[in-house]
């Protein structure tokens, strides 16, 4: 379980490698885009360089390097925030930046991430910050993205149609959405790691999935590894933290922190909301804490709730609840491996939610973790895990 990020780094270092290989196999011929300008400054501004990437060709203040391979593109510390005010492009909703349609990757060089953000100001349009479409791969490490807000899906970012996305110790706060506030995946593959996911919000009408991940497999498959990460402080009608839906779809939570988010609808689902009507969903949750999620209602679910029971769903050696609940108000029945430490009111470790994990903080690194306090019986809890493929 996580201990403010201590835990079994390599393990995640070796996994992100593993899968950062695969998906650079194809290309070659890397090139370095640095940008000069905030964005519709003077210079190579984040639009331009994104553009450059996609069609290796001169755009703007950017000069192509002539190469066809994997571009990276560098926010250096002096030029730390790029604020977006306009639609670029309005297609499965608008979105601020050029469409990711080559494999790109965008890396803030400063101590502090690199903030690309929606203006907070009267009068800005809405849209979401990033697209990642069918061909496309994006590698984000030291990025802070904020603020994004759509009429559709994926007010951070959306992955859709078989494109790729990679987090590495970035944070995706403030956005909304009507599905998947900070993050939504359709059919397709995310890798998140040392990051955290921040007060996001989905409120679709009647709906409104994954205030903080929804994970959804519509015509295709669709992948999620969280891995030495937080999700918190995420609203939803249901699955406020994380939302996991249809058939082919794979999710795996190892070394996390889910608390703090909280559904609104009665249905459930205040850290992790899992629809599974049809056979063949895989999700495994692994060394995690989930409490402190709530909904309305105080039945089964608080913490986990299942929506139906056709799959056979892995939670194994998590801390789930704490003792201001039952096991069965905190979470779904049927969904819990003996390997688990429920810190509910009659689990086998009955826990207070202070005793369990602390409010959302600085703890040092790049972003916001919950700590643990020294009682918590999270700590040293943690088992080896299995690389999981997703």
């Amino acid at each position: 379980m996580q201990n403010t990020r201590s835990y079994r780094k390599k393990f995640s270092r070796d996994l992100i490698f593993l899968l950062a290989l695969v998906l650079s196999q194809s290309v070659s011929l890397a090139a370095n885009i640095e940008v000069t300008a905030t964005i519709g400054g003077f210079g190579c501004d984040l639009i331009e360089a994104i553009s450059s990437a996609n069609n290796n060709a001169s755009e703007g203040g950017c000069v192509a390097q002539g190469s066809y391979g994997a571009d990276t593109i560098l926010l250096p510390p002096e030029i730390s925030v790029h604020t977006l005010t306009t639609v670029n492009i309005d297609s499965l909703g608008a979105t601020g930046l050029p469409h990711i349609i080559s494999h790109i990757t965008i890396e803030g060089e400063g101590a502090n991430a690199a903030r690309i953000e929606r203006a907070d100001t009267p009068g800005t349009p809405k849209f979401r910050i990033f697209q990642v479409r069918s061909g496309g791969s994006l590698t984000l490490k030291n990025i802070r993205i904020a603020g994004g807000d759509v009429d559709g899906r994926g007010g951070g970012l959306y992955v859709v149609s078989g494109g790729e996305l990679i987090l590495s110790n970035c944070t995706v706060i403030d956005n909304r959405a009507d599905t998947g506030g900070g993050i939504a995946n359709q059919d397709s593959s995310i890798l998140i790691s040392d990051s955290a996911v921040l007060n996001n919000h989905a409120f679709e009408p009647g709906s409104g999935t994954g205030g903080g991940i929804d994970i959804r497999s519509v015509s295709g498959s669709a992948s999620a590894t969280v891995i030495d990460s937080t999700i918190s402080a995420n609203t939803a009608r249901i699955g406020a933290g994380i939302s996991i839906n249809g058939e082919d779809s794979s999710t795996s939570v190892i070394n996390s922190t889910i608390s703090d988010n909280h559904a609104s609808a009665n249905s459930g689902g205040g850290g992790i909301g899992i629809n599974d009507f049809v056979a063949g969903m895989i999700v495994s949750v692994r060394n995690t804490v989930i409490s402190g999620n709530t909904h309305p209602v105080i039945f089964g679910g608080q913490e986990i709730h299942r929506f139906g029971s056709a799959s056979d769903l892995n939670f194994e050696h998590n801390l789930i609840g704490h003792s201001g609940l039952s096991t069965v108000q905190a979470v779904s029945d049927g969904l819990l491996a003996e390997s688990n430490l429920l810190a509910t009111a009659d689990g086998n470790v009955p826990t207070a939610l202070l005793g369990v994990v602390l409010p959302l903080a600085d703890n040092g690194g790049p972003t916001l973790t919950h700590a643990l306090p020294k009682s918590s019986p999270a700590i040293d809890a943690a088992t080896d895990g299995e690389v999981v493929q997703v």
